[in-house]
């Protein structure tokens, strides 16, 4: 379609009547545009169905238009026949036909199964990228080479219509006619229109832009005609109007000519086909892409693409050329105020009802001016994907689109699709290897265990948890990605302080690779060299399956070891560290909730009185979920974990209690339901201060209770102290 400027908005939407107006309005510029591609596939040995490929194209159009107006995820999307790939198809077309020495009915058949099988295999894989929901993926093409792909099918459209307004069929010939016949008077009316179109767009906008000087340009060429004195004969002899043989073809879409397909030749046109399918999903991606945009809304374009491959698979059936949604025009509609689904309907019966009279219009319609539309096209695809497109890009990846136009000026479009694809998937593990593989990471000082430990054990980790260092890595590792890890663990080594134990996270990891498992092995290498463990936390079964292989993690590996999660990794650790640094510094008694309490509180064996000692055993529940009571628990030995329910009702750990803690004090004082669930993990020792006991205290011992307060806020005031502290490493 016409790529018009942008229209300001309408004060109002536009009325049913109106839009169906405007529909109709935008059909009389769809026939043309149907019009320049069918003078385009069906020239020179197909020049004979130039109105049989007229209504073909016309027929898709219409085709694909009812069928937006009435499922497309946008009301009002204006759906029209592509120009983006007619430039690759058509020379594939006429090949084929020129290569055949049977009937007509043969080059066509040929050539039309050739232009319905691109549309047919479009139509499947876009409907797939909807079907897979595979639009998010289909994105992830860089923009560089998607509007190198366009602007270079542009120029293909703009060297097609200059060999159709000079007769020529290359560059050379091109240069060589005008150097030694002159200027043909086609190509200078071509220029002129597509000259005109671009004044009009930019002074009348709208719709009527581009209709008024297509319809300008025929009424004066006939009146042109009629001042010199000259008959229509006249004009086809001068090649000023195409040449239509007496002979016709049915006007009509022919199943029979199936029975005339020459495969072989079709099966020889493949590699284009696929190219041509390949840059029709581009752009039907990048078309619906800039209607979110322009118009602000969210499509969907899994859907839009479910529907518009279906119908495409559809066209392609009768032999038709692929169509989607124009994002121009659509947007143009939208700036009028018009988002009707009878601004489709309006278009797609008036390219119908120019079925109907498809070889004479297409008979009438002057070789310039057919020709010059697709100057238009083609210098608006160039204008619109390289030369405005330098504005937004950066200079690198600007460069990219020349050089994928150049690369089609020289050699080919199939030689710079390849190219193409080579610079994309350049461009994606450039970028990806960009990309942050290390999350966050710290010492063992700043990144700590979800276990609340007593006074002089933390005073030990304190001492010594710079001795292990923790990293947590993210996305997709590959043989880069470990070794940007490597390089992190080789500054880490050469620090004042030694490394005992290296942690690596692989929570926020979606994949690896074997190339990334040769480069752990390096850093296992490193490891043993260095004299440091690896723990490996959270490493899916899939991944740890491949790792085995490497020998990675293996019971019989010195170096590396698996945990299941972050917190049970930073848990062994810091029991490590307690066993071998804090022999000395830690003595059993200081572990134990009742020395902190006398060495903390005056009056601590009068408030041990009025609690209630237990001696529990692993798996006995503490506190469950949900209840009211307020009592509160002191921890004198052993271990209990806090829990909430995890995915598929497991229980997640948030953090585990050892002797010294107190549990239960934050709902006590809150008046709340409790909200986990704490379940003794190894044999302990508790006391239970009751809530009953509590309230008892407060009536007759108002300075025991005093006391029990004030330790309870120390309590609660370290406990938001080490939960600030692991939120603030987590968010790193």
């Amino acid at each position: 379609m016409v790529a018009l400027p942008d229209a300001a908005p309408a004060a109002s939407r536009v009325t049913a009547g109106k839009s169906l107006m405007l529909g109709g309005v935008l059909g009389i510029d769809a026939i043309g545009h149907c019009v320049a591609l069918a003078t385009l596939a069906f020239a020179g040995p197909l020049s004979f169905a130039l109105g049989y490929g007229t209504m073909l194209i016309l027929l898709s159009s219409a085709a694909i238009s009812l069928v937006l107006a009435w499922r497309s995820v946008f009301p009002g999307a204006a759906g029209i026949a592509e120009d983006t790939t007619i430039a690759i198809l058509a020379p594939a077309m006429l090949l084929a036909a020129a290569s055949i020495e049977g009937t007509p009915e043969q080059k066509l058949a040929t050539a039309v199964a050739i232009m319905g099988l691109s549309t047919l295999l479009s139509g499947a894989a876009i409907y797939l990228i909807g079907k897979y929901r595979l639009g998010r993926i289909a994105r992830l093409m860089p923009f560089p080479v998607a509007a190198g792909f366009l602007a270079g099918s542009g120029w293909l459209l703009v060297a097609s219509s200059l060999f159709l307004l000079t007769n020529t069929g290359s560059l050379s010939q091109l240069f060589g006619r005008i150097a030694t016949g002159g200027v043909p008077l086609n190509l200078i009316m071509g220029i002129a229109l597509a000259a005109a179109l671009f004044l009009s767009g930019r002074v009348i906008g709208g719709a009527f832009s581009a209709v008024l000087p297509l319809l300008g340009a025929v009424a004066l060429f006939y009146l042109g005609l009629g001042w010199l004195g000259l008959q229509i004969t006249d004009a086809r002899a001068w090649g000023l109007l195409p040449v239509m043989p007496e002979e016709a073809i049915a006007y009509f879409p022919d199943p029979g000519l199936l029975t005339q397909v020459q495969w072989p030749v079709v099966a020889a046109a493949s590699v284009t086909i696929t190219a041509v399918v390949l840059l029709n999903a581009v752009g039907f991606m990048l078309n619906v892409g800039g209607i979110e945009l322009a118009v602000g809304a969210d499509i969907s374009i899994d859907a839009e693409a479910r529907t518009t491959g279906a119908t495409n698979i559809a066209i392609g059936a009768f032999g038709g050329l692929v169509g989607f949604v124009a994002s121009d025009t659509t947007v143009i509609a939208h700036r009028l105020g018009c988002s009707r689904r009878l601004l489709g309907l309006g278009l797609g019966l008036t390219t119908l009802i120019g079925c109907i009279f498809a070889a004479y219009i297409v008979a009438h319609v002057p070789v310039f001016v057919a020709a010059g539309l697709l100057l238009y096209f083609g210098t608006t695809m160039l204008i619109d994907w390289m030369i405005q497109s330098r504005a937004r890009l950066r200079p690198l990846d600007w460069a990219i689109i020349p050089t994928i136009v150049g690369i089609t000026i020289v050699a080919d479009i199939l030689a710079a699709i390849v190219v193409g694809m080579l610079l994309a998937l350049v461009i994606f593990v450039y970028n990806y290897a960009r990309l942050p593989v290390i999350r966050f990471q710290g010492s063992g000082l700043n990144r700590r265990s979800p276990v609340d430990r007593a006074s002089d054990e933390d005073a030990v980790i304190s001492r010594f948890g710079g001795r292990v260092h923790v990293m947590a890595l993210q996305g997709y590792l590959f043989f880069g990605s470990v070794e940007k890890v490597i390089d992190a663990v080789r500054l880490r080594t050469r620090e004042r302080e030694p490394l005992e134990v290296l942690v690596i996270d692989f929570t926020h990891v979606t994949g690896i690779d074997s190339a990334a498992c040769a480069a752990l092995l390096k850093l296992g290498l490193l490891g043993r060299s260095g004299g440091f463990r690896v723990v490996l936390s959270a490493v899916p079964a899939e991944m740890r399956e491949l790792m085995a292989q490497w020998g990675i993690g293996l019971p019989s590996d010195s170096v590396f070891r698996h945990k299941s999660s972050l917190g049970s990794a930073l848990e062994r650790v810091e029991d490590k560290l307690l066993a071998s640094h804090g022999k000395h510094e830690i003595s059993a008694v200081a572990q134990g909730f009742l020395h902190r309490l006398e060495s903390a509180m005056p009056r601590a064996a009068d408030l041990v009185a009025r609690m209630e000692r237990l001696e529990l055993e692993p798996g006995r529940v503490l506190i469950r979920a949900g209840s009211t009571e307020g009592d509160v628990f002191f921890v004198e030995t052993g271990r209990v974990d806090v829990q909430i329910p995890g995915p598929g009702g497991t229980p997640t750990r948030v953090r585990s209690l050892r002797a010294g803690a107190v549990v239960g004090e934050a709902a006590r004082y809150l008046s709340r339901v409790r909200t986990a669930d704490v379940v003794v993990r190894a044999p302990s020792v508790v006391y239970r201060l009751s809530d009953a006991a509590i309230e008892l205290m407060e009536r007759e011992d108002r300075d025991l209770a005093a006391i029990l307060h004030a330790y309870m806020a120390r309590s609660l005031a370290e406990k938001v102290e080490k939960t600030n502290g692991l939120l603030s490493a987590a968010l790193r």
